[in-house]
């Protein structure tokens, strides 16, 4: 056995590292809910700032290590590379439908992203007022939602302005960034034609195209775990400082882009390990310390979400957020997700049957694998690594008790899963090629029949917008109010966050029982020219009922004009009033 040579200042280095990492530990344990809240506001946006600058100069470093090895780059190879991306963004955009389409949750991003533009702190504007001049935040609260996809759209807000349409501009580039990575992943797994292979089939999933046209932070999550895969590969090729740097401050900045991406830092450990066991030696580099306090407030933030009653509302029948039961009777909801021909699935079922053949056929082949020691190249070993770990990121998706993946507002927890089915797919069509070359041949034929037969219907369909009754009311209460639009005027919805974006003074009902006891208030109905109120009604009794008790105490209260009104599910009404008195 090899001895792995570890010098003693770096014993040192990683001890104070131990030492600092156990003592945010024990400071995170300690933290009261408040000041988690306050430390995340006021520190989270300048942490992320330094460690994404950080990622940049290291991902720099990583490339002009790689473009400079002997491997080098060949011009044929970086014409199918730009020729496969091209070919991707058509397939995925060609039928695009750029919407809020996860209303409840891309909102509020949205709206953290513009006050994180605005004031540099991780918090959304609840309360917004006009003073004559321009639009106010009167208060703002902490999200519960991870705050890398707002600080990159608070990004382009500074290098462009604000804009709404920002945040789906961003996640197009993030879309190219996500082909360009998946390709060089495929290109190692097998050449020119495993990039090809890895862009069609991820061009076939219609949820791919529905993520990249809203506002959502699921495709950077999506893009964040194929760069650090990407990243992990490069590393084992050619261990170096730079490469282990860019691994950990990829990894803290994944922890950034969804609750559960934190568990990828276990790969991202082995991956380490093992380069320094081909290395035969252990090293240090300090952008560990520097990705230590990003961990620490990430922690912090689910320690808010944790705490807070109202994060936890447990879908009906559950009796625990993560449970074991919850991923049982979630089992069903993801086979259907990802077996069904449903028009209203954005699934691919080309991935789905090939991807879980081909899992099934190297699992068989395994040990043919092992012994021709194919398993030693740098992307066998990343996959083996990453592929564990992405079963059991889906498990944990499935335990959590609101994950029925056939739910169309929830398919998209799904995505991550499928960088493990493209990856085994183009495994499995290497190993199966070596017997019958043209089985690789005949998969990317199928693979382009299917995007003609069933993507581009279904992403025409625009299925998700469509359906969406939450999408439907936003559309139809924008078009109602759009002739009578002024900055004077209050819209009292219990979803206010859409009107406050786009910088209309709105309050919650609640919000305005408040206002109407007290005539000081800067919401005081007489200070505007108009004051609108939306309300949400359920058939019950024989007529339609307010859903919302504070909306049935306003329209007590007050005398009102009906000015609109639409049903847009079955039973239920939305009503578009006037305030008159």
């Amino acid at each position: 056995m090899m001895n792995i040579s570890c010098h003693r200042k770096v014993v040192y280095q990683w001890i104070l590292a131990a030492v600092l990492g156990l003592g945010l530990c024990v400071g995170i344990l300690c933290v009261p809910a408040g000041d988690a809240s306050l430390l995340v506001r006021l520190c989270g946006y300048g942490v992320l700032a330094i460690t994404f600058v950080l990622w940049l100069y290291s991902v720099v470093q990583v490339l002009r290590e790689a473009l400079l090895s002997p491997r080098g780059v060949r011009l044929r190879d970086t014409v199918h590379f730009i020729a496969a991306i091209g070919v991707g963004a058509y397939v995925i955009l060609s039928h695009a439908h750029f919407d809020y389409k996860i209303v409840g949750d891309e909102y509020v991003i949205s709206a953290t992203a513009k006050h994180m533009h605005e004031t540099r702190e991780v918090a959304y504007s609840t309360l917004v007022v006009h003073d004559g001049s321009r639009v106010q935040s009167l208060h703002s609260a902490v999200d519960k939602r991870p705050w890398l996809y707002p600080f990159l759209v608070a990004c382009m807000h500074d290098l462009f302005g604000f804009s709404a349409p920002n945040a789906f501009v961003l996640n197009v580039i993030c879309l190219l960034l996500f082909l360009a990575a998946i390709y060089c992943f495929g290109y190692f797994l097998f050449r020119i034609v495993g990039g090809w292979l890895a862009v069609l089939l991820w061009a076939s999933l219609p949820l791919l195209a529905q993520n990249a046209t809203g506002a959502g932070m699921e495709l950077v999550n999506l893009l964040g775990i194929q760069l650090l895969i990407l990243v992990a590969v490069l590393y084992l090729r050619s261990p170096s400082r730079w490469g282990q740097s860019c691994l950990w401050l990829s990894c803290a900045l994944l922890a950034c882009a969804r609750y559960e991406s934190i568990l990828f830092l276990a790969p991202v450990a082995f991956v380490v390990a093992f380069g320094w066991y081909r290395q035969r030696t252990v090293d240090f580099t300090w952008s560990v310390l520097w990705a230590l306090p990003l961990f620490a407030l990430v922690f912090l933030q689910n320690k808010i979400y944790s705490v807070t009653e109202s994060s936890w509302e447990l879908a009906k029948g559950a009796t625990q957020p993560f449970s074991i039961s919850n991923a049982i009777g979630n089992a069903p909801h993801a086979l259907y997700f990802f077996f069904a021909h449903d028009p209203a699935i954005a699934n691919s079922l080309l991935i789905s049957i090939l991807g879980g053949g081909a899992i099934i056929s190297l699992v068989v082949m395994a040990g043919r694998w092992i012994r021709s020691k194919a398993w030693q190249q740098p992307e066998c070993i990343v996959l083996l690594a990453f592929g564990s770990f992405l079963i059991i990121h889906f498990v944990v998706i499935l335990a959590f008790h609101a994950s029925q993946l056939d739910r169309p507002f929830v398919a998209r927890y799904a995505l991550p899963f499928h960088i493990l089915l493209v990856a085994a797919i183009i495994s499995a069509i290497r190993l199966v090629t070596r017997e019958r070359p043209g089985v690789a041949r005949f998969v990317c034929c199928l693979t382009i029949g299917f995007i003609v037969t069933f993507t581009f219907p279904a992403n025409a369909r625009e299925v998700f917008s469509t359906r969406s009754f939450i999408v439907r009311e936003k559309n139809w209460l924008f078009a109602t109010y759009s002739g009578m639009a002024t900055d004077r005027n209050l819209i009292v919805d219990f979803y206010s966050q859409k009107w406050t974006l786009y910088e209309q003074p709105a309050i919650t009902p609640g919000q305005a029982l408040e206002v109407l006891q007290n005539d000081t208030s800067v919401f005081d109905f007489k200070k505007f020219s108009s004051v609108y109120l939306v309300v949400r009604c359920r058939f019950s009794g024989g007529d339609y009922q307010p859903t919302q008790r504070e909306t049935m105490q306003l329209l007590e209260r007050l005398d009102v004009e009906l000015l609109a009104e639409r049903s847009f599910r079955p039973l239920e009404l939305t009503r578009f009033y006037r305030i008159v008195d």
